[in-house]
């Protein structure tokens, strides 16, 4: 019974993570086995489905290597990456690279942040922040786009490095301009998380911050930017601090009269 329930979550989460959907898919053998073979690790089994006829098998088969972390694997998710006709697939393999880790990880996912599906771009930018190493900052740090995916893609490569402690002054700066409202909420919210979770160097994100944990239209993000507060000086964090309570009291009152 757990393994069948197991089995059965796994299948869901594929269904869940794929455009290609329709009323019979959960009773598609072929998924099944391929979250049997995700539920006990069995890469050999999996490999065949990476070049199946299929974009619904591909991509299942490259979640279940997210999963199984495999470097085995990296190869034959780098060609799809690179070379799968299927937008989809792409970005799932590009996800499932940036879950293995791994120099050939690293090597396929740097073309891939060129890729004209911006929804590649941005799996694979978040990607490059799992695995890339201190020597290739810079392809992230100088890398410019000015389309909302590939914003968000960026401000999350740079939490990824952030919970990684890779995040340099200069990468602290470029998170902190995303905290700005003229960028998508998505976008405002993995740069809110970095700076409660990253080390953080440098000057000039401190008003940013304090601009985004006050002001920001989406509670998320106010909240996500109040948890990084405690990396700004103790006196101006509790001087903000004090002034979001008071309004928030000052809401909460208003709303019970």
């Amino acid at each position: 019974m757990k393994r069948f329930t197991t089995i059965s979550c796994t299948v869901i989460i594929l269904w869940s993570c794929t455009e290609y959907r329709n009323p019979n898919q959960f009773s598609d053998p072929v998924l099944v086995s391929i979250a049997d073979y995700q539920d006990r690790r069995l890469s050999d089994s999996l490999f065949q489905f990476l070049r199946s006829q299929n974009p619904i098998y591909r991509s299942a088969a490259s979640l279940a290597f997210a999963a199984i972390q495999d470097t085995a694997a990296s190869s034959g998710l780098g060609n799809l990456l690179l070379e799968d006709p299927d937008a989809t697939v792409r970005s799932d393999a590009a996800f499932a690279l940036g879950q293995t880790g791994g120099i050939a990880a690293v090597n396929a996912l740097i073309p891939a942040i060129h890729d004209h599906d911006r929804v590649v771009v941005r799996e694979a930018l978040e990607a490059l922040g799992k695995t890339v190493n201190k020597h290739d900052l810079e392809l992230l740090r100088d890398y410019i786009t000015k389309d909302t995916a590939g914003q968000e893609g960026l401000a999350r490569a740079f939490y990824r490095l952030g919970l990684r402690n890779l995040a340099d002054s200069i990468i602290v700066g470029r998170e902190s301009e995303f905290l700005s409202q003229q960028y998508s909420g998505s976008t405002r919210l993995a740069a809110a998380h970095f700076f409660g979770r990253a080390r953080l160097f440098g000057e000039g994100f401190e008003k940013r911050l304090i601009e985004a944990a006050m002001h920001d239209p989406l509670p998320e993000v106010r909240m996500a930017a109040v948890g990084g507060l405690k990396n700004i000086k103790v006196h101006r964090a509790l001087e903000v601090l004090k002034t979001i309570l008071l309004a928030c009291v000052s809401a909460m009152l208003a709303a019970t009269l």
